[in-house]
């Protein structure tokens, strides 16, 4: 009964094994990046958009594509690895506070009167 080779029993096997431990390490890290950078997007995303609304997205750039779409940004031109750079920036922005809006209503309406008749929807 003879013995089974065992990997690394010659230089072309070592190197063979060597080259695929090191591919596997490299294509988990990429995963674990990957998967860091959809965590990340979620927790920032969730914030504008429900979460249910996101379970399709398999990437970082899906999910902040679909909150750069919730804000009503402009993606034409926008290349899909500069959406959460561009996301981060419109929610840095700011959207005015509801107490924001209605003191700028009532100053308005204080100078300009018939702008307190004007209706929304």
């Amino acid at each position: 009964m003879s013995k089974p080779p065992r990997l690394g029993y010659d230089d072309k096997h070592a190197f063979d094994a060597a080259a695929l431990g090191i591919a596997v390490d490299r294509a988990a890290k990429n995963a674990t990046r990957a998967m860091e950078a959809r965590r990340v997007a979620l927790n920032e995303v969730s914030r504008v958009v429900a979460p249910m609304a996101l379970d399709g997205a398999k990437s970082a750039e899906d999910i902040y594509g679909i909150g750069l779409d919730a804000l009503g940004a402009d993606l034409r031109g926008v290349p899909r690895d500069g959406y959460g750079g561009l996301f981060r920036a419109i929610r840095r922005a700011g959207t005015p506070s509801p107490a924001a809006t209605a003191a700028g209503a009532a100053a308005l309406a204080a100078v300009a009167p018939s702008t307190a008749r004007i209706r929304k929807g």
